[in-house]
């Protein structure tokens, strides 16, 4: 019941600052996944600009889409790559880190074309 009346209570403080609980709920469903944002930077950046866009499939497949593809972008901290990183280390510290740095290029690239907003979201 704690929970609800917590609820109830930010509800209503964004309410009295001017916010539209509907419409940031709205937004929250209509956010990219991981998966989302990961086809968008394959299209958009990794083929047209690396000839090992390939890798970059492969790597997506086997390390992140079961942990995070179907995740939405506000979801995903940095204790969720810290856990796919870890989870890789055991054996393959270069594909732990090749794995990192294309979840960072990802990210980054998601921002540099404004498909996503890391001032709204608490992962950057």
């Amino acid at each position: 019941m704690s929970k609800l009346i917590g609820k109830a209570a930010e509800i209503n403080s964004a309410i009295a600052k001017g916010a539209n609980p509907a419409n940031v709920k709205r937004g929250e469903k209509a956010e990219l996944t991981f998966a989302d944002l990961f086809a968008e930077y394959l299209e958009r950046h990794s083929k047209p600009n690396k000839k090992t866009w390939d890798e970059d499939i492969s790597k997506f497949n086997t390390y992140l889409a079961k942990p995070i593809g179907k995740k939405k972008l506000f979801t995903i901290d940095r204790a969720s790559v810290a856990t796919i990183h870890s989870n890789i280390r055991a054996g393959h510290p270069v594909t732990t880190n090749r794995v990192k740095a294309l979840v960072l290029s990802i990210f980054g690239w998601g921002i540099s074309v404004r498909l996503w907003q890391t001032n709204l979201r608490p992962w950057h």
